[in-house]
C-alpha cells in the first residue's frame, strides 16, 4: 500500500512541478490536467477550483503549485516513508514466495545499521545520477506564460502521464447519457483505489486469485507502455 502512495506522491510531484516553469508548454498542460477532474459529478468542479485557486488557471494556481511542491508533497512523502518504516519492523518483509510456501527461513539483515547504510549508499548513488542528468541535460525554457495565447499545438503531458492522456483520447465524446471523458476517469479512479487496496485484497498470492492479480499487472504494465509509445506516436 505504501508503495502506491509513494507512487501517487511522485506523479504528484512531477504534476505540481510541471507549472513551475511558467512557460506556454507548462500553463496548457496544466490547464488541461486541471480540467480533467471537472468530468466527476458533484466533486469535480471543487476539486478543480482548489487545484486551480480559483476559475482558471492564473498567477494564484503558480503560488498554490509551488507551495505544494515545495511544502506539502515532501511532508506527505515523509508521512508516507514514516508509515512503510514502521509496517517493516512491526510485519517484517516479504519474502519470495517459494520460500514461504517451503517454510524456509532466509538469513535476515539488521534494520540498524546494517539496511540504513545500504539504502543511504543508494540513495546517494541515485541523488547524484539525478543532479548529473538535471545539470548536463537541463531543459530550455519555452516562451513566458500568456495566458490570453491559444493552447500551442500538440500539446502533451509528461512522459509518466501519457498513458493517461491517450486513454481518454480513445473514448468518444458520447456514451449514452454520459461524457467518453466522465467513463474514462471512472475507470482510472477505480483502478487506482483497486490497486491501493490491493495488499488486502490479494494476501494469499499462492492461490488462484493471487495468480489472476499477478497476470492482471503484468496486463497493466503493457497496457501503460504500449499506450505511452502510441501516445508519442
Amino acid at each position: 500500500m505504501t508503495g502506491m502512495m509513494l507512487l501517487v506522491v511522485s506523479m504528484m510531484f512531477g504534476f505540481t512541478g510541471y507549472l513551475l516553469p511558467w512557460d506556454d508548454l507548462s500553463l496548457a498542460a496544466t490547464k488541461v490536467g486541471t480540467n480533467i477532474p471537472l468530468a466527476v459529478p458533484v466533486v469535480g468542479k471543487w476539486v478543480t477550483q482548489f487545484l486551480r485557486g480559483g476559475d482558471d488557471v492564473t498567477g494564484d494556481t503558480l503560488t498554490r503549485f509551488f507551495i505544494f511542491h515545495v511544502c506539502v508533497m515532501p511532508l506527505i512523502i515523509f508521512a508516507v516513508l514514516a508509515v512503510h518504516i514502521l509496517l517493516v519492523q512491526k510485519e517484517g518483509m516479504s519474502v519470495p514466495l517459494k520460500h514461504e510456501l517451503a517454510k524456509k527461513k532466509v538469513p535476515a539483515l539488521p534494520f540498524w545499521p546494517n539496511f540504513i547504510l545500504r539504502e543511504v549508499v543508494i540513495w546517494l548513488i541515485l541523488l547524484g545520477i539525478l543532479l548529473t542528468i538535471s545539470l548536463a541535460f537541463a531543459p530550455s525554457l519555452g516562451p513566458t506564460a500568456d495566458l490570453m495565447a491559444p493552447a500551442p499545438e500538440g500539446v502533451k503531458p509528461e512522459w509518466y502521464f501519457l498513458f493517461l492522456f491517450q486513454t481518454l483520447k480513445i473514448f468518444p465524446a458520447n456514451m449514452g447519457p454520459v461524457t467518453g471523458e466522465f467513463v474514462a476517469v471512472m475507470i482510472i479512479i477505480i483502478t487506482v483505489v483497486i490497486i491501493f487496496f490491493l495488499p488486502f485484497i490479494d494476501n494469499k498470492p499462492e492461490t488462484k486469485k493471487g495468480k489472476i492479480f499477478t497476470y492482471l499487472g503484468v496486463i497493466g504494465v503493457v497496457y501503460a507502455i504500449a499506450f505511452s509509445i502510441w501516445s508519442l506516436l
